[in-house]
């Protein structure tokens, strides 16, 4: 029985207000209850705050805890586990991504066909058709790999094309479409530029040259237009007589310098894209990032040489070999800026 119920029962026991000795007793019993309650009520007011105090402590030191480990620790050791994962060691998964990028990439390409080439060469304004896209699968990968000591390595990259025609459907690489003759334009326009006064001999001089393919506009199929090739100096132009033969000689000259022509079976062959195809375009210096980890996959050298010829200055800035290739830096921020080498454009 707690104090409270036997002061309950006490005070029905004695309920006689006339017994001085009883009531008097029955005072001090509730006097004495009172007393306690009111101990034990600043004790328990001064042990609440207490808890507080030690709770609100408690609250603050885990809180700042979590911050400092959500925001500090957890991302440093997130982002160093990131970069080991990064840094191009033989036998890793990086390693195996560098040498093949295991997805194809995707390529598309737009042709502008056009309607009246005949009103053109009248002197009319051309009117176009964009048609496209295009769609095909690019397939990259790494071959030739060789380590130069242990922090650079050389490699070529290889790249195959490869014609979607689910994504490209209703379109195909069979569709024929009317373009501008790019090689008959280009000669064009360097016989202006050097010998202004042969021009007039072209109309003689072009069926030989390009054949099928003569005219300042044709119809071509799109897989010869882009990889196949579009045929001109067939035998070397010596079918269309000695000066066919002439401008196919200084052609073939000029090859090494042009991406887009090859020659096969004694003819020439033009074709926008087929110099990228199942082939390489130079040899690739890098950083593997084992010295330091921030190099990953930066580039230094290009076919063995830190600058190209492009531009005016030897070694100016512009003509520099840099960039980064197939490997990002960890923390991507919004405004970072990426340089990057593109083989075909740069040299």
């Amino acid at each position: 029985m707690d104090i409270k119920s036997g002061l309950y029962e006490v005070e029905n026991m004695i309920n006689l207000p006339d017994h001085p000795f009883l009531y008097k007793d029955n005072y001090y019993i509730k006097q004495y209850n009172n007393d306690v309650f009111s101990h034990l009520c600043e004790n328990k007011v001064a042990l609440s705050s207490k808890i507080l105090i030690i709770s609100g402590l408690l609250g603050t030191l885990l809180l700042g805890g979590g911050i400092f480990l959500g925001f500090i620790v957890v991302p440093y050791f997130v982002t160093e586990k990131i970069w080991e994962m990064k840094v191009l060691k033989e036998h890793t998964e990086q390693w195996d991504l560098f040498l093949k990028i295991p997805f194809p990439f995707t390529f598309k390409v737009h042709i502008f066909d056009v309607q009246n080439p005949d009103e053109v060469l009248q002197g009319e304004t051309p009117v176009v058709k964009e048609t496209g896209p295009y769609v095909y699968k690019v397939y990259k990968w790494n071959s030739d790999i060789e380590w130069n000591d242990t922090d650079t390595i050389s490699y070529y990259t290889y790249m195959r094309f490869e014609f979607d025609k689910e994504a490209s459907s209703p379109l195909s690489e069979e569709d024929t479409l009317t373009i501008l003759n790019t090689p008959y334009n280009s000669m064009l326009l360097t016989v202006e530029a050097t010998q202004p006064s042969a021009l007039t001999m072209m109309d003689g001089v072009s069926p030989g040259v390009f054949g099928e393919n003569d005219g300042l506009f044709i119809k071509v199929k799109v897989k010869d237009y882009l990889f196949d090739g579009l045929r001109m100096c067939v035998n070397m132009g010596k079918d269309g007589g000695f000066a066919a033969g002439m401008v196919c000689k200084q052609i073939v000259a000029q090859l090494e310098k042009t991406k887009n022509m090859r020659i096969v079976n004694n003819t020439i062959l033009f074709a926008n894209i087929h110099y990228k195809n199942n082939t390489h375009l130079g040899r690739f210096t890098i950083k593997s990032g084992i010295n330091n980890r921030k190099e990953t996959g930066n580039l230094i050298l290009y076919n063995e040489l830190p600058y190209t010829s492009t531009w005016l200055g030897e070694n100016s800035l512009c003509n520099k070999i840099r960039g980064v290739t197939t490997i990002f830096p960890v923390s991507v921020e919004k405004n970072m800026v990426f340089e990057a080498f593109a083989e075909d454009v740069c040299r």
